[in-house]
């Protein structure tokens, strides 16, 4: 779990620099208005930096805490919810203790159902395994192909029409360990297999009609559906050719585990 944490640093860094020019060409062909005319200068940086600080401890306490190896991934969930609630109770005072209570609930209600998906999703997965579908499916597959290239990419293929329609978490529980067989025959290393799962199901949940945080963005914003959609089709090209990327060149994934923890790969 650490190390497939610690993977995706990178794709994340090239996902978000992507986005990031096509974002600026998009503003530029639609001739957005700018926030501001000119650079706002070194102080109004240095100001948003103070303000990201205590936020930022977040991921570095998931992240340098797996990595240093002081935490495993649920220790450090955890820690990091501990220094949330801290954050935004005593320093910004942002959360009442009223509004906590209605946040355990919410908070006791998702995870409720996120576990009985997962629950009925590790059932169908435990029967699959008795009827011996992941060996068929090795069977099949190689009977076809032996590219490693070739698996991926149909990883990448499976795991997009999944993410249309299904939850990330069954569909990761259900279908990985049908995959994985495959990925061990072929030698695909099972933290690339995990890291292009990961990024697919994540560009799953951007996706119609399930798009997920799509919803819930505009859910927040009050912002109507249909009019992100036409914007939306052209922010999910960047994320889809690194994705591309990450699968046909794997270093891009195993790269940064690699150095920081070796063990771990």
């Amino acid at each position: 779990m650490g190390a497939l944490l610690i993977a995706l640093a990178l794709p994340g860094i090239l996902m978000g620099l992507t986005l990031i020019v096509f974002s600026y060409g998009i503003s530029v062909v639609y001739d957005y208005p700018r926030e501001s005319e000119h650079w706002l200068g070194i102080r109004a940086l240095l100001e948003g930096v103070k303000e990201a600080i205590l936020p930022a401890g977040v991921p570095i306490i998931i992240i340098g805490g797996i990595t240093l190896g002081v935490f495993t991934a649920t220790e450090a969930a955890v820690v990091a919810t501990g220094y949330a609630l801290f954050i935004t109770m005593v320093v910004y005072r942002s959360l009442s203790l009223d509004r906590l209570v209605k946040v355990f609930a919410d908070a006791g209600h998702l995870t409720a159902v996120i576990l009985f998906c997962i629950g009925a999703a590790a059932i169908f997965g435990w029967i699959l395994a008795f009827y011996r579908v992941p060996d068929q499916l090795t069977a099949l597959f190689l009977k076809y192909s032996s590219s490693p290239t070739v698996f991926i990419l149909l990883v990448i293929v499976l795991f997009s029409i999944l993410g249309t329609f299904m939850d990330a978490a069954p569909a990761m529980i259900i279908f990985t360990p049908m995959l994985l067989p495959v990925a061990k025959v072929l030698n695909v290393h099972p933290i690339h297999l995990g890291a292009i799962v990961v990024m697919t199901m994540a560009m799953g949940l951007l996706t119609p009609p399930y798009g997920l945080c799509v919803l819930i963005a505009c859910a927040t914003s009050k912002f109507p559906v249909a009019k992100v959609l036409g914007i939306l089709s052209f922010l999910l090209i960047p994320i889809f050719l690194i994705i591309l990327l990450c699968a046909i060149f794997p270093d891009i994934v195993l790269v940064v585990p690699r150095i920081l923890v070796p063990k771990w790969v």
